[in-house]
């Protein structure tokens, strides 16, 4: 059985990830104007950060 925790975080975690996806989209559209750099960049380097500050946290 899941607890009611982890239920909501079930039902959060796929739209957070669109949503990080279209921001990280867009981010890479607009962020060197004339250029477009790889939403796979801008994820990384999103997940790249946050992982850092987990890491940290642990600690």
């Amino acid at each position: 059985m899941l607890q009611p925790s982890e239920h909501i975080l079930r039902c959060r975690a796929p739209f957070l990830g669109a949503v990080l996806l279209v921001v990280a989209d867009y981010a890479a559209m607009r962020v060197l104007a004339p250029f477009q750099i790889p939403v796979g960049l801008a994820t990384g380097a999103v997940g790249g950060v946050y992982m850092l500050w987990l890491l940290r946290k642990v600690r």
